[in-house]
């Protein structure tokens, strides 16, 4: 087939660009200038002759029959004239008024239709996303300008400043923190460090040529500095099974430093993944697979890694199955423990150096913990943290100078302890006869108010100021840990029987010199001050004829003179009940039992001394009677013990949440001294001997969080790792000959004692050896391949990154 032949000789000359054309066209023979632009026709001859010397040619084309044989006129006229045309409209401006008036017409129609209720049904794009039916016809929940004239959302809708007001609005259901709408939700800051790490990366390759055209445009699809618009990378109104979360490579690498063309081709090495940080249970596999789950036992069930692990109801991640599944079959009988360290000391008299007190009155006090014994039986931990919640005045009260015990036991501290007071000073000795009687008050009030008076101590301001809060009724619960009263009663019965009488009297005089009831130290150098200030008779105060402390003399004076032993009217703080000698006590318990050197119940011992093996033999059936857990008390050492209950024991739990929590306040000597002392008390069933303690730092490397890890690793609900793995969908690929050592790799430690390492001595989680080699790129790369099992971003990487969550609004 021919071509249409457009030479000058066969073919018109059109103008289809012009508004105008002329009327004669549809006749066939146009007049080759055309009409004017104001549509006017200006052709009267077929041709303009021109002149050549002296004579005047035809110009007459070719396809129009050439010249003429009449040729021009003589004045140079063209002598075939031509009736004039009525201009017509070209086809492209007839369309172009039809578009305009459409348009008009339309945007009239919405200016009409959009105010009213439900108008914007007839203009919307498309039906949004199912997770946003319940909006229902609201386009005011996701477009700032919905409700508005019609022109302000055409016209804004188009600009960056609309579509990031409207994200604003996505951000009143959708939470993403207070950078929700920075890139990944992360501060400036934050990935100014990301992007500093990817740039030290060597042999980094060039990005392909797609995304160096990318590159061109101004700061990609969004800069790290500026807010990024929700419908940058979601786009709604797609249909209500379409996926919003739908994003191409190109879309995220654009803005990336390192840009690659596939996963196997560029991307980086992996790095540490996934073991960025310790485990929160400590724990050894190569000591526990080449030691324990690979032996040749029969009766060995530890023998794959879901022994112990298993897939979570998401089939993302491996959860550690609880103690009871995995651990307990070994680690039982260590928890419950062997002889006393199966047991806590809770309280506990200390030796005392009364050769160094000298004529200091400190009351009764047992004969075995008198002296230089060699014992160095100190306080526990327990016993500092209870006292120092007391006050303790050591002026008159008239002054207001209240100050805790803790103060003196810093003093005595630093000088030495209650069992060696050879070279302390005054003011370390009368410090040390304040804590005597504050431990001899704490005894009482545990002997007469039972758990209450634990609980009493712990509700206090000094615990509350350095906690920041007040402890609830089941944290004071599982600390008093149901302690029986009767355990309580017959230890003070066999250690101080008439610790009632001291301590009342002691409160009696105290109250008539003026100083603080609670405040039991009396030392004779005080004593000397302040007896002029007070009526006092002697016999009551305990002075014998040479003005010395005597405590018999003081106790018969006390019972001849009715000082108001066994009434409540001297009490100003403290609630004593009723008369010990009117309380019952368990026999069981132990309540008639004979202790060298002391009086019991009331009563001379009928020996002088007690075979100390008799009194060990009695204390240890003391314990075995709580073997499945509870409080005895063991005369051998003076000490009131618990016994755990096992794993997940209430009062370990209890206390050693609370130790962790005073550690890192003001009271942080006594919060450290008994956090330490309950990571070690039980020996090998330590609790902390398998939940690690994380510690968080400041800029200055202070510590300002410390975190007991009670579980292992659990999901944070609503939180986003900057990747994401599905062990469930790789478990087909597990075999006989690809276990999950293929992607977790063992790594063998140089260090003998592993968990000690890096877990008792090391603090930071995320300083640590690990037990495992990184997954390698290429073990990825093998199945992860375009045509494959893929090798989208999106497929391991999530874009926003931390804690997020959907927030429940009223419809």
């Amino acid at each position: 087939m021919a071509l249409q032949d457009h030479s000058f000789k066969h073919s018109k000359y059109e103008r289809p660009n012009q508004d105008w054309i002329c009327g004669w066209s549809k006749e066939g023979w146009s007049c080759k200038i055309g009409p004017r632009e104001n549509g006017s026709c200006r052709a009267a001859s077929e041709c303009f002759p021109i002149k050549k010397g002296d004579r005047w040619f035809c110009t007459r084309q070719e396809s129009d029959g050439g010249p003429c044989q009449e040729g021009p006129l003589p004045a140079g006229n063209c002598s075939i004239p031509i009736p004039p045309c009525q201009p017509i409209l070209s086809l492209r401006k007839r369309r172009g008024r039809v578009s305009f008036w459409t348009i008009v017409l339309t945007l009239g129609i919405l200016f009409l239709i959009l105010p009213y209720p439900n108008g914007s049904v007839l203009v919307s794009p498309g039906d949004i996303h199912a997770v946003h039916g319940n909006f229902g016809e609201q386009c005011e929940r996701c477009h700032l300008t919905s409700s508005e004239h019609v022109a302000v959302p055409v016209v804004d809708g188009l600009s960056k400043a609309e579509s990031i007001g409207d994200s604003q609005l996505c951000l009143s259901c959708h939470q993403f923190g207070v950078n929700g709408m920075r890139v990944h939700n992360q501060s400036p800051k934050a990935l100014d460090a990301v992007t500093g790490r990817l740039k030290s990366i060597q042999g980094v390759p060039s990005p392909p040529l797609s995304l160096r055209v990318l590159n061109w445009l101004p700061d990609g699809f969004h800069a790290p500095s500026q807010s990024t618009a929700c419908g940058t990378c979601h786009q709604e109104h797609q249909g209500k099974s379409s996926n919003l979360q739908s994003m191409d490579d190109q879309s995220c690498q654009v803005c990336h430093t390192i840009q690659f063309s596939g996963f196997g081709d560029g991307h980086p090495e992996l790095e540490t993944y996934p073991y960025k940080r310790r485990t929160r249970v400590a724990f050894d596999h190569n000591s526990h697979i080449d030691k324990h789950f690979l032996k040749e036992d029969k009766n060995n069930d530890f023998g794959s890694c879901d022994s112990c692990h298993g897939l979570s109801s998401t089939n993302q991640t491996m959860f550690t199955k609880a103690f009871n599944t995995s651990c307990a079959k070994c680690h039982t009988q260590e928890l419950k423990g062997i002889g006393n360290e199966a047991s806590l000391v809770f309280f506990r008299l200390p030796e005392i150096d009364l050769f160094s007190l000298g004529e200091k009155r400190i009351g009764a006090w047992p004969e075995d913990l008198k002296g230089d014994l060699g014992l160095e039986q100190d306080l526990t931990p327990f016993m500092r943290l209870l006292l120092e919640t007391k006050s303790s005045a050591t002026v008159p009260l008239a002054q207001q100078q209240l100050s805790t015990l803790a103060g003196d036991f810093t003093l005595l501290q630093e000088h030495g302890h209650l069992y060696d007071l050879e070279s302390a000073g005054p003011e370390v000795l009368e410090a040390s006869e304040r804590i005597i009687w504050a431990i001899k008050n704490l005894l009482f009030e545990l002997s007469t108010q039972g758990q209450q008076a634990i609980i009493t101590r712990l509700k206090g301001k000094k615990i509350s100021s350095a906690l920041g809060r007040t402890l609830g009724n089941k944290e004071l619960s599982a600390l008093a840990a149901q302690l029986p009263i009767g355990v309580l009663q017959t230890a003070q019965q066999a250690w101080f029987p008439r610790l009632e009488e001291e301590i009342r009297i002691r409160r009696k005089a105290n109250q008539e010199s003026g100083r603080a009831v609670s405040d039991l130290s009396l030392s004779p150098a005080i004593f000397a001050q302040e007896k002029s200030s007070f009526s006092y008779d002697p016999s009551v105060i305990g002075e014998n004829e040479d003005g010395d402390f005597d405590l018999e003399r003081m106790l018969e004076g006390a019972a001849s003179k009715n000082t108001g032993i066994g009434g409540d009217d001297i009490f100003t703080d403290d609630s004593i009940g009723d008369d010990i000698s009117s309380q019952s006590f368990s026999e069981e318990e132990g309540a008639d039992e004979e202790v060298s050197g002391v009086v019991v119940n009331g009563q001379e011992s009928e020996e002088e001394d007690v075979d100390p093996a008799e009194v060990q033999e009695r204390d240890k059936k003391r314990e075995g009677g709580v073997s499945t857990g509870g409080w005895y008390h063991s005369n051998s050492d003076f000490s009131i013990k618990f016994r755990r209950s096992g794993h997940e024991d209430r009062f370990s739990y209890a206390w050693l949440n609370l130790a962790n929590d005073v550690s890192s306040t003001s009271m942080n000597p006594s919060g450290s001294q008994l956090l330490a002392h309950l990571a070690n008390s039980f020996g090998s069933g330590s609790c902390l001997r398998c939940h690690s303690l994380d510690q968080q730092k400041d800029e200055n490397d202070q510590m300002f969080r410390q975190t007991i890890n009670w579980s292992s690793f659990r999901q944070i609900p609503h939180y986003q790792p900057s990747t994401h793995f599905s062990h469930g969908s790789h478990f087909s690929l597990v075999s006989k000959e690809k276990t999950c050592q293929t992607c977790h790799m063992r790594k063998e430690s140089e260090e003998k004692d592993w968990t000690k390492i890096w877990f008792e001595q090391n603090t930071n989680p995320l300083k640590y050896s690990s037990n495992f080699k990184p997954i390698a790129k290429e073990t990825c790369s093998t199945c992860h391949q375009k045509n494959s099992a893929g090798e989208q971003c999106l497929l391991c990487h999530n874009y926003h990154i931390g804690q997020s969550s959907v927030k429940l609004v009223n419809q």
